[in-house]
């Protein structure tokens, strides 16, 4: 996927910022604690999440405690193959090896679908539109799914700007969480 001119050069920005600072616990267990108290009111099953890069909030504690306080729910993780992704069900338990782009992915794929998505941004902006590494996937993924999972961008409050200037093939996400704020809610899924 071609990426505008503004667009790569936000995303070497935001990623220089947030690669000069080192993972601030503190931040990242905020961001956490919205998450929890956010989720806490929903009723959600499957909830997929990702496993973090390049200094992302880690989810793998918050979603290991959610697995356990929740029986009979379910997680799941993005898996990558033949040019498609798609969630596979994960555990606490589940053994992980490289996928594409050297993420991990489980070993024996289960394929799930989220009815919640919580989604990495490297960049968000005032419409919930995110921006994310540049290859489009989890807009794919939300464009070709029904029904829609709901969607939950899950940032830094440093990395808000005012627009990401949105494409035809951008889709905005329902609800933004930060360290600073529960909820950038817009309603827009």
């Amino acid at each position: 996927m071609q990426s505008s001119p503004f667009k790569t050069s936000l995303r070497k920005k935001l990623k220089q910022l947030r690669d000069e600072r080192p993972i601030d616990h503190c931040v990242s267990a905020a961001v956490i604690d919205n998450l929890s108290s956010w989720i806490s009111e929903q009723s959600y099953f499957t909830v997929g999440f990702y496993l973090p890069i390049f200094h992302e909030v880690d989810l793998v504690p918050f979603m290991t405690s959610w697995l356990e306080r929740n029986p009979g729910k379910k997680a799941a993780i993005p898996v990558i193959e033949n040019n498609q992704m798609f969630f596979a069900e994960w555990s606490p338990e589940t053994k992980l090896t490289k996928g594409i782009f050297n993420t991990l992915v489980p070993q024996t794929i289960r394929k799930i679908a989220p009815d919640l998505l919580l989604v990495p941004c490297l960049g968000f902006d005032n419409s919930n539109y995110r921006l994310g590494y540049g290859g489009g996937w989890y807009d794919r993924y939300l464009s070709q799914t029904n029904p829609r999972p709901f969607t939950v961008g899950i940032a830094y409050s440093q990395c808000r700007i005012e627009t990401i200037e949105p494409e035809e093939t951008d889709i905005p996400l329902g609800l933004i969480i930060t360290d600073e704020s529960k909820s950038y809610s817009k309603g827009r899924i």
